[in-house]
């Protein structure tokens, strides 16, 4: 103890802290860690136990449901009196005079009924009816009882001669199938049976898709005979026998619905199974190695959070002994940065203290600071820069509409009507364009505005492509964002017409009204197009100007995501841009 005592008095108080705190932490958690691990232990074999019996239950329902919409669906045929009246009646002169007469009852009233049925039990196979009638086989839906002499099922029936539904699977073909007898065809001296055949995944594909982790289902007929099998497992190491496996579950005489210990080649498996209606024997089984696994996990686990809790003592041990000094450095470095001009607070306290009201009091300080600087200098900044803006917005234009004016009047002086003309393109096109500083425009000046860009565009291009309008008078007063389709129409001329050196070039604008609410105006050329992927990606790809991407999140910012642009074009033929608005008045 003197030992102790002495090696402790040398101790600095960071070390004795650290010391103190590992041993009072150290020995609860080793207690909380074994108890908890063997309470969360038996919880998750409960808990995985009773997962496996709600999985096998449902799936078990699932094609009991199936199952069972079959079933009805067989009464609904074999007790149908339109059915049997055709295909039960020997065809004679009181009943049938002809074969093409039972011809049209198939057609007008068995075709139909059955094909209807087909229609919505998309995974059946095949639908049959067999009979000992005069009828001639129609399709692959009637034929006679001959093509069934050999049939297992057939001998079945024919032993138990009731109305009773029976179902048949062969695992090796893939095949699962209900045969019955026609019950109504007896009361006209016939004899018929029905054969519906029903795709195998689907009656069995609720067993595939349990939510269960690695697991294996194995499913028995009445006789023991093993008709479905489906398993999980990453490898065959985790397989039981399935001789095994039913020859324990047959050995047991516990409820249904009961855990089964099973042992294959000294591996045990926690086993589950249950009796459906039709006598068949489903049992879905785990290995126990694959349920430890997640107990394993849980001891990693709880061995991790326990280091983690250690160390955080340590941590903490450590962050306490230098808490006070280390605050009032870092504090005393803020303030010489805001000595020097950054105003940013990078020390914080909720602490009640005084050196935490000191921390509060400067950081609000530092706030304060920067809530002047901001309201008062930056503030009267962006007034000035809005002034010089708005400022800018009433010179420039008035310069430049002057400027175009008087080089009009002095190609006119000169005679050159070519320079007088696009002068005045260019005056009309950027008076439509700046629209007196509004983002709304009428569709009549946006076309007047394009008009004059074309206009311009074949001057400087010889009149090398020709221009269709086809625009709708009805829609020109109707409101438009400023300034949306010239970067369309650029681009047709640019991307599209200049690259097509094989024909002459053509442009087409058109506009209407569709359904009363939208419009729709088309700007399409004959250039060269381009791939379906590059034309969907002019909706995505950043551009270095204003370019269809930009006028597509520009109408969706105006109007909402159900408008904007669609992109249609071919390789070699040209490209046809569709542009979607709401019908809305100035």
């Amino acid at each position: 103890m003197k030992w102790i005592k002495r090696k402790l008095n040398n101790m600095s108080f960071r070390k004795k802290m650290l010391l103190f705190i590992f041993v009072i932490s150290f020995i609860p958690l080793l207690t909380m860690g074994v108890f908890s691990y063997v309470v969360f232990r038996k919880n998750l074999v409960e808990r995985e136990q009773s997962n496996m019996r709600d999985y096998m239950s449902q799936a078990v329902l699932g094609m009991e449901n199936k199952i069972d919409i079959y079933n009805n669906l067989s009464d609904y045929i074999a007790y149908n009196q339109t059915i049997s009246n055709v295909i039960g009646y020997k065809y004679d002169s009181s009943q049938y005079t002809s074969s093409f007469e039972v011809y049209k009852q198939l057609r007008d009233f068995v075709d139909p009924l059955i094909s209807g049925v087909k229609y919505f039990n998309q995974d059946m196979e095949a639908l049959t009816l067999y009979v000992d009638s005069d009828i001639v086989k129609h399709d692959s839906t009637i034929t006679t009882l001959n093509e069934a002499e050999d049939a297992e099922w057939k001998k079945k029936l024919s032993a138990n001669q009731d109305n009773g539904i029976y179902w048949f699977v062969e695992p090796e073909n893939s095949k699962v199938y209900l045969v019955r007898n026609m019950p109504l065809l007896a009361q006209l001296e016939s004899e018929g049976y029905l054969y519906i055949e029903v795709e195998y995944e689907s009656i069995f594909d609720m067993f595939s898709k349990m939510e269960s982790g690695q697991y294996g289902v194995v499913i028995y007929d009445e006789d023991g005979e093993e008709i479905y099998s489906f398993n999980s497992f990453e490898t065959d190491k985790y397989i039981l026998d399935s001789d095994v496996l039913y020859e324990g579950i047959k050995s047991n005489d516990d409820t249904i619905r009961n855990n089964y210990k099973i042992k294959d080649n000294n591996r045990r498996f926690t086993v589950v199974k249950e009796v459906t209606k039709e006598g068949w024997t489903a049992v879905i089984y785990k290995p126990d190695a694959v349920i430890n696994m997640s107990i394993r996990a849980l001891v990693s686990v709880v061995i991790g959070v326990s280091l983690v809790c250690i160390i955080l003592s340590s941590l903490i041990a450590t962050i306490v002994s230098g808490r006070f000094v280390n605050t009032i450095e870092k504090m005393t470095d803020n303030m010489k940065e805001v000595e020097a001009g950054i105003y940013e607070v990078k020390i914080h306290s909720d602490s009640k203290d005084e050196v935490g009201s000191l921390i509060r009091g400067f950081g609000n300080m530092v706030n304060r600071i920067n809530t002047l600087i901001n309201e008062v200098y930056k503030g009267k900044l962006f007034q000035k820069e809005a002034e010089m803006k708005a400022l800018q917005a009433q010179i420039n234009p008035h310069f430049l509409y002057n400027s175009l004016s008087l080089i009009n009047w002095k190609a006119i002086e000169a005679k050159q009507p070519d320079i007088s003309r696009i002068t005045l393109l260019l005056s009309k096109f950027y008076r439509t364009s700046l629209n007196k500083g509004k983002n709304i425009t009428s569709i009549k000046d946006e076309i007047s505005n394009i008009q004059s860009y074309i206009d311009i565009q074949l001057m400087m291009h010889d009149n090398g492509f020709d221009v269709e309008y086809d625009i709708d008078h009805d829609i020109m007063e109707y409101s438009i964002p400023n300034l949306l389709l010239q970067p369309i129409v650029e681009n047709a001329i640019d991307h599209g017409i200049d690259m097509n050196t094989e024909r002459r070039g053509r442009l087409q604008v058109s506009g209407k009204l569709i359904n009363g609410e939208d419009i729709e105006i088309k700007i399409s050329d004959n250039g060269v197009g381009m791939s379906e992927e590059t034309a969907q990606q002019m909706l995505t790809a950043s551009s270095k100007g204003y370019g269809v991407k930009n006028v597509n999140e520009r109408i969706k910012h105006f109007y909402g995501d159900e408008y904007g642009i669609t992109v249609n074009s071919a390789e070699g033929e040209g490209t046809e841009i569709i542009i979607l608005i709401p019908a809305m008045n100035m």
